[in-house]
């Protein structure tokens, strides 16, 4: 099936005067179908508590034969079922639609859209994307619930010019090579104007060239990444206090002015890539593709330069509820040191592991267990700590004084779970959390595309 088709479905329901709930279930049944290659039969099924939204699969239970299948969620789609899902009951039947129900809608949708599509094509389109990607058969036939191979054999009738996909993502190169390090560094864009130098290597216009642009978007797309307070590099510089100066951080730069204020200079989207001409190449190739998935990626006002703008807020933010937290016990007299320092008063890590778990409760999980606060005596001092899990969160002389520790820390997380900080940090985050996977699934089919979208100076020249 070509996917054409299925956009052209999708916008003929976009576009019909029904109601909002209808529309998004229409495009939900859609989408969850061409991801998923569910039967009629088990998409009426299917309900709320069958969908792990935390584990991102889904279980199909009694398919053809009687028998339980489980299905990986990607990440898209598992955003999507998260805001869809939001407020049904456990029991409640995933679209509300009996199987005769859901073959008539379709019939209804296809025909008002001029394309040739029933539900059974869902998961035909999903059988051939898993096959043209390179996936064994064997998974193929397993996640469709097949009893036989030969069953999951007529879908290999692969798209004219799968192959040639297929071989060109064997080839490596020294872009990746420079990913596999770690996760690719953020490239300043300033100067991508830049002409490519005179020892530039030369290489056929169309052919690795098309092969670098493309893989650039795959690497871009790994990229990026919404700040995490589980990653150890985020917060490992912040200091104890916040005096004014200039401190830097993984996230960016942070400016603290006399009166306390913080300022963040956020980095530009980009990749570990050295040849700024190549990614000027690569957004010229987004921004005159013809296809509006991926031009809107680009510009001033697109959703590249949208999420560097809301990733270097949503950092302030995260900075901002550090410092308030810090500001809290200011003027207590209580001191505050490096967690490595064996002095009576409370550590850094008190105030970092009651950050993580306000932001990791703000963005649906959980950091902290009852189980972690524990009692250890320093032999070599002589005085006690108080651990939660691996932060020491404060030394003192007295059991007294770490139970006095432990409630003060718990009550610091009860306090900022209640606050606009948590409420603003779980928005942004969904906001994100969309934002990317819709930038993801952009790049990413743009890095598989058959045919290089677009033009650039480059593909007219000898440049690479």
């Amino acid at each position: 099936m070509n996917p054409d088709d299925i956009e052209k479905l999708k916008d003929c329901i976009r576009n019909k005067k029904t109601a909002r709930r209808t529309i998004k279930r229409d495009l939900m049944l859609v989408d969850f179908d061409c991801k998923t290659g569910l039967r009629r039969m088990e998409l009426a099924r299917l309900v709320v508590d069958d969908i792990k939204l935390k584990e991102k699969f889904v279980i199909v239970r009694k398919g053809k034969g009687e028998k339980d299948r489980s299905i990986p969620l990607d990440e898209m789609i598992t955003i999507q079922l998260k805001e869809f899902l939001e407020g049904m009951a456990p029991t409640a039947r995933v679209f509300g639609l009996d199987a005769r129900s859901i073959t008539d809608l379709i019939s209804s949708w296809a025909k008002k859209a001029n394309v040739k599509i029933t539900p059974h094509s869902f998961r035909h389109f999903f059988a051939e994307q898993l096959l043209e990607k390179g996936v064994d058969i064997n998974i193929v036939s397993k996640l469709l619930g097949h009893e036989s191979l030969d069953t999951t054999s007529k879908y290999l009738s692969l798209r004219p010019g799968a192959e040639r996909q297929a071989v060109n993502r064997l080839a490596k190169s020294d872009i990746e090579d420079q990913d596999k390090a770690g996760e690719p560094a953020l490239l300043e864009l300033k100067n991508q104007d830049e002409k490519p130098p005179a020892d530039t290597e030369r290489h056929e216009a169309g052919t690795s060239h098309h092969e670098t642009i493309q893989r650039l978007s795959h690497i871009l797309a790994d990229s990026l990444k919404i700040p995490s307070a589980l990653n150890k590099d985020l917060w490992q510089r912040l200091p104890v206090e916040f005096e004014p100066g200039i401190y830097n951080l993984t996230i960016g730069q942070v400016d603290v002015n006399e009166t306390g204020e913080l300022a963040l200079h956020n980095s530009a989207v980009g990749t570990g890539v050295d040849k700024p001409h190549l990614m000027k190449a690569f957004f010229d190739h987004l921004s005159t593709s013809g296809d509006p998935r991926f031009a809107e990626l680009t510009g001033d006002s697109g959703k590249l330069k949208t999420f560097e703008t809301k990733r270097g807020q949503y950092a302030k933010l995260l900075v901002k509820l550090y410092k308030s937290m810090l500001d809290c016990f200011a003027g207590t007299g209580t001191p505050v040191h490096e967690s490595q320092e064996y002095q009576t008063g409370l550590t850094k890590d008190f105030f970092i592991s009651a950050w993580i778990e306000i932001i990791q409760k703000a963005t649906g999980d959980k950091f902290i267990y009852n189980g972690w606060y524990k009692p250890e005596v320093i032999a070599e001092t002589g005085l006690l700590k108080l651990q939660c899990g691996g932060f020491d969160l404060g030394y003192a002389e007295n059991d007294e004084a770490l139970l006095i520790y432990e409630q003060q820390h718990k009550d610091l997380i009860k306090q900022y779970l209640k606050s606009t900080y948590f409420e603003e940090i779980s928005r942004r985050y969904r906001e994100l959390e969309i934002l990317v996977a819709e930038i993801k699934q952009g790049l990413t089919v743009f890095g598989d595309k058959v045919n290089l979208p677009g033009i650039c100076e480059l593909c007219s020249e000898t440049w690479a």
